[in-house]
């Protein structure tokens, strides 16, 4: 039987695990805390999952929230002046629908589950010295934490890192007494764009105290809505929150000014610098480890990627080790095995994070504009996270973006739709690009 061990009991970790277990291979997963520190402790992110992507822990038998969990099957998105001002706004329902669990919940409730199924869980906290042994006495070691410098084992991919510094600041909070929106025919994501600000979206969420909404606040550096740097307790972070939400999106504060914290840890602040690494880590002792999960490709949250693309190369490495039978699992192995899924989805997540992070483009400043004005173009804006592949074509080609406006006409005749010159003129008169997200 060969042995496998992950690091980290996170989304790819467990995803990963559990699927060798049920398919008998020795599986060992090393996690720093236990499953009621991790339970009790701070959020570890605000993630939803597409259906695609839930298909897999289904099969896995580690769906347990259906019928728990609230399911998002719309989007309802404002395009705002810094001010809370609206220029437009959007809403279409979802053709794949998605389900957003704190990842607290589900961590350790696969944990304790892993250990009943006959898995092995150890406590302990992985260093590199940590990894030498685990790289000798296990057939492969898989590295899903960066945390305690893990990271630093896997070299950057500098070719296919499009980031040097975060392009957001974050903040996030998961709110209990939030009132769904009546005049919205869907249980929505609830999206906010402010030009040259940043953004902040409320996504459907399940917790401790059941459905409640988290909300993700993405400031660029140093703008108006870049005011997470001092949040260091709970109420402070509520307090944010609610200012935020209030003064950029005062339609919407009827909705939270009732809210509260799902618990004193509830909230988090931070950067991302999303990466790429190279998959394979050489340790001193000469033996090599493999990256997965956010260690291979790490996204800011805007993108919505995070989870699904961690659930997506996991169910590819369950596939590629099965298909490995008894070769060694070498540097050649992970690297193919890694560039797989990099081709088939990794590379466009990296780049729709930076398209949503970055100036706009004239093909998307259409399509939102166009959005405003016909259902059918709002269809495809709500859908974009859910083929990032294909959305990316209508966000960066005038041609495709053209097609998405040719196909809805009858609903677009005597629209007028601006270019992003004008429209920035119009909305950005003191100079600079209107940011697409």
């Amino acid at each position: 039987m060969r042995k496998i061990a992950i690091v980290g009991a996170g989304q790819a970790g467990m995803v990963l695990a559990f699927g060798l277990l049920q398919e008998g291979y020795e599986v060992t997963v090393f996690e720093g805390r236990p499953a009621d520190e991790i339970e009790r402790g701070p959020i570890l992110s605000t993630a939803m999952v597409f259906d695609r992507q839930l298909d897999v822990e289904r099969r896995l038998g580690l769906q347990e929230w259906e019928g728990k969990a609230p399911v998002c099957n719309g989007m309802h998105a404002t395009l705002r002046l810094p001010n809370g001002e609206i220029v437009l706004q959007i809403q279409g329902g979802l053709d794949e629908t998605c389900q957003g669990v704190d990842a607290r919940i589900k961590t350790s409730t696969w944990m304790r589950r892993f250990a009943e199924q006959g898995g092995t869980v150890v406590h302990q906290a992985v260093n590199r010295s940590t990894l030498e042994s685990l790289a000798e006495a296990f057939d492969l070691v898989a590295v899903s934490t960066g945390k305690g410098s893990l990271g630093e084992v896997f070299e950057i991919d500098r070719e296919r890192t499009l980031f040097d510094s975060p392009p957001r600041r974050l903040g996030a909070v998961i709110l209990k007494g939030v009132r769904e929106w009546e005049d919205i025919p869907y249980t929505a994501l609830k999206f906010q764009f402010f030009i040259q600000a940043g953004e902040f979206f409320a996504i459907p969420f399940y917790s401790h105290t059941g459905p409640c909404r988290a909300v993700c606040f993405e400031a660029i550096p140093g703008g108006p809505m870049d005011v997470w740097g001092g949040v260091d307790s709970a109420d402070k972070a509520l307090a944010t929150a609610l200012r935020l939400l209030r003064e950029g999106s005062p339609q919407d504060w009827p909705n939270y000014q009732n809210a509260q914290l799902v618990d004193e840890n509830a909230w988090l602040r931070g950067a991302i610098t999303p990466v790429v690494r190279k998959p394979v880590g050489r340790l001193r002792n000469g033996k090599a480890v493999m990256a997965l999960g956010d260690v291979a490709v790490l996204n800011d949250p805007i993108g919505g990627t995070g989870a699904n693309d961690a659930i997506r190369q996991a169910d590819r490495m369950i596939r590629a080790i099965q298909e490995r039978g008894g070769q060694p699992f070498d540097e050649t192995w992970m690297r193919e095995t890694f560039d797989a899924y990099y081709h088939e989805r990794g590379k466009y997540t990296m780049e729709f994070t930076r398209l949503m992070t970055g100036p706009m483009t004239e093909p998307f400043w259409k399509v939102l504009q166009a959005a405003a004005q016909s259902p059918g173009v709002a269809h495809t804006f709500a859908n974009m996270f859910n083929d990032i592949k294909e959305s990316l074509g209508w966000m960066t080609d005038m041609r495709a973006a053209d097609a998405v406006c040719a196909a809805n006409a009858n609903e677009l005749r005597g629209a007028r739709i601006l270019t992003l010159q004008e429209a920035m003129a119009r909305l950005a008169p003191q100079g600079g690009a209107v940011e697409a997200a």
